[in-house]
């Protein structure tokens, strides 16, 4: 894991809220640290304009889903960060950890159907799709579905995060027990290969090492370019990420972390983001899907199923089984 430290001169004296935040997050001080655990590889960009537009310098420690949910509950005693995004709903199991955001931030912008309880800050969405390497594929059809990556034909040529640590590898397994069931996790099992990060997926098909990369749609979008390397969305169901945010209970600076989370949900921030990040999408009802990317209404969206949400690590357990099985 990296602290990226981002600076930028001549701090403001006193952080000023952005007049788009409704709610009252208090009066950041002037010269504090923010630190959030982040999953989002370009969050640093994020950083680098929070600080410019608001004094706050943030430092942006980048983890996996697990990793940011470990970290929280080993420092619950003493919290290192202040804000922790996270794929796989710590709060819950451990909503000690996290604080309510009700009162400290304004989500009225925010669709409804991404709001999931009262610590989750829905913030940012990436469906999670594959993508491909047409020179690799040398003249093979390319894949349309979850269904057809059980093909043995792309036996070793899956790349695939580890989804008991990445939350978009979770989801991309969730949508492929959700496709054919455990019969057809089999199959998909003995085609992929675990890439060592959430990012690997999608180097790999960059770099030509594999025919395939599952990823979110917005690492995915770092890499195609509609000829060589191909956003591909299932046909048979794809899981959105939603980048949801947690504000740390007892953190260094909860004034700070607020005024961070009401920007992120601000029109101006939100529509930067997805005019500068193609693939990150927007939570908020006030902003539009930019041109380049299909409507969501477009894809086939599922949820992850029920009996896999209702005990994930008996899930992630019988997946573990299954990929040491075949390989």
């Amino acid at each position: 894991m990296t602290i990226k430290k981002l600076s930028i001169a001549a701090i403001a004296a006193v952080a000023v809220m952005l007049s788009g935040c409704a709610a009252d997050a208090g009066e950041p001080a002037s010269g504090e640290t923010l630190v959030i655990y982040s999953t989002e590889s370009t969050m640093p960009e994020f950083a680098e304009r929070f600080q410019s537009e608001t004094g706050i310098e943030l430092q942006v420690v980048s983890v996996s889903s697990g990793q940011s949910d470990a970290r929280v509950a080993a420092e619950k005693d003493n919290p290192q960060t202040d804000v922790a995004i996270s794929g796989s709903s710590p709060a819950d199991s451990n909503p000690e950890l996290y604080r309510a955001y009700e009162g400290s931030i304004d989500v009225s912008n925010v669709d409804e159907r991404w709001i999931k309880g009262e610590y989750a800050i829905p913030t940012i969405l990436n469906p999670v799709i594959f993508g491909y390497n047409t020179e690799v594929l040398d003249g093979r059809a390319a894949p349309s579905s979850w269904e057809e990556l059980g093909d043995e034909q792309w036996r070793g040529e899956v790349s695939i995060a580890d989804p008991t640590q990445s939350g978009s590898a979770f989801n991309a397994l969730a949508a492929v027990y959700a496709a054919g069931g455990w019969p057809l996790v089999e199959k998909f099992a003995q085609n992929v290969v675990i890439a060592q990060s959430s990012l690997g997926p999608i180097q790999a098909i960059s770099n030509g090492e594999a025919a395939i990369g599952i990823g979110a749609e917005a690492s995915v979008y770092q890499v195609a370019d509609g000829e060589d390397i191909v956003a591909g969305y299932p046909t048979d169901g794809i899981v959105v990420n939603v980048g949801m945010f947690y504000l740390v209970e007892n953190s260094s600076n909860p004034e700070s972390a607020d005024a961070f989370m009401n920007w992120m949900l601000s029109s101006d921030t939100q529509t930067w983001m997805q005019g500068e990040h193609k693939g990150m999408r927007s939570t908020t009802t006030d902003s539009e899907t930019p041109d380049t990317l299909q409507d969501l209404s477009t894809l086939d969206l599922i949820e992850v199923p029920a009996d896999v949400l209702a005990d994930k690590a008996a899930f992630l357990d019988e997946w573990t089984t299954i990929l040491t099985s075949v390989n």
